[in-house]
């Protein structure tokens, strides 16, 4: 852990050339914003979703789709004829979502529902167990894997499994669902992991300490992201190693979108910002976009459907690699004693 914050101190020393990043990444989601404001929601949707060749049926898993930008995104995945696998903490919300889509007279593919807590391993075992051994997708294998759903709290809360909580739900719950369903992932599939642009902000330090410092919203969900970005833009690089033709790995930002994620904000976050902000519906074209898009740039991350500048401590490749093992572990330690299903 020491190494781990004396290379992140190095990159600290560059903090100007990130927020300069990070000031320039709000002009360009300004510009993007008032390009589809131009137009109503229903009517930007038609613009996202014009049927491709993709053959129908293959299948698509977004996590956190109950609402927001997973749901939309579940939507667009639908109509394009994509089965889709929704998931999210509250059942009934679940449930009356399922039957909004089903219902959709624009969806040519299927989708179902099944309860996914990312902050509870067993319910992560739960999830894996069922989607192994559930028929109708015994001959199938993932083409999407969309680890969409996310967490911002305004306190500080310890999982039962004994992690703070925005760390498991953004980082650690996705690391464990990946590692399990990657060999269900077909060749030629994608993974997108959705980030944000406060990952300019995070400190990889804090990431592995939020059970021992003084806790701020912000700067841990920044710190959540920010990993998850080490992780995805690793793992991106070891499935290359293996076949770069099999399964690629993406980061996404929607934009500044007013979702659910701010429930427990602050009077300003969750009052006033959002009025200034994408709906889902226009924040999910991105997911839409590169989950659909033919030919992308060899590039791994994505904000407004356009390939954008990470900060520059991601391609630090020994910081990656500590990184790596070290969300491995913890990745073990809350697998300890949960069976998943193989068949």
């Amino acid at each position: 852990m020491e190494e781990i914050r004396n290379r992140f101190k190095h990159h600290n020393q560059r903090s100007n050339e990130k927020n300069i990043q990070f000031i320039k990444s709000q002009f360009f989601e300004l510009n993007y914003r008032f390009k589809y404001s131009l137009f109503s929601d229903k009517l930007s949707r038609m613009f996202t979703f014009q049927k491709s060749d993709h053959p129908h049926h293959k299948l698509a898993l977004i996590t956190g789709s109950t609402t927001g930008i997973g749901k939309e995104t579940a939507l667009g995945l639908l109509i394009e004829g994509y089965d889709v696998i929704i998931t999210g903490r509250d059942i009934d919300k679940g449930l009356r979502t399922l039957t909004e889509l089903k219902t959709n007279k624009n969806v040519t593919g299927t989708v179902y529902f099944r309860q996914l807590d990312l902050c509870d391993g067993n319910s992560i075992k739960d999830f894996l167990n069922w989607f192994m051994s559930f028929e109708d997708f015994n001959s199938k294998k993932i083409s999407r894997l969309i680890c969409n759903a996310a967490l911002s709290n305004f306190k500080k809360t310890i999982t039962k499994d004994g992690f703070e909580s925005n760390f498991q739900a953004n980082v650690l719950g996705n690391v464990v669902l990946i590692q399990k369903l990657l060999p269900r992932m077909a060749n030629g599939s994608r993974i997108l992991t959705l980030s944000s642009q406060v990952i300019f902000h995070g400190s990889i330090s804090d990431n592995f300490e939020l059970t021992n410092r003084d806790y701020e919203q912000y700067s841990a969900y920044a710190n959540s992201k920010l990993l998850l970005m080490f992780y995805s833009y690793e793992l991106n690089l070891r499935l290359d190693t293996y076949n770069s033709d099999s399964i690629k790995v993406y980061s996404v930002h929607p934009g500044a979108v007013r979702t659910e994620l701010m429930r427990d904000a602050g009077f300003f976050i969750k009052r006033v910002l959002p009025k200034f902000m994408m709906t889902p519906q226009v924040g999910a074209r991105n997911s839409i976009y590169v989950s659909l898009k033919d030919y992308l740039p060899d590039e791994h991350y994505y904000v407004c459907q356009e390939p954008y500048l990470m900060p520059p401590e991601i391609k630090d490749d020994d910081l990656r690699f500590e990184i790596w093992n070290k969300l491995h572990e913890y990745a073990d330690d809350l697998l300890e004693n949960i069976e998943i299903k193989t068949d």
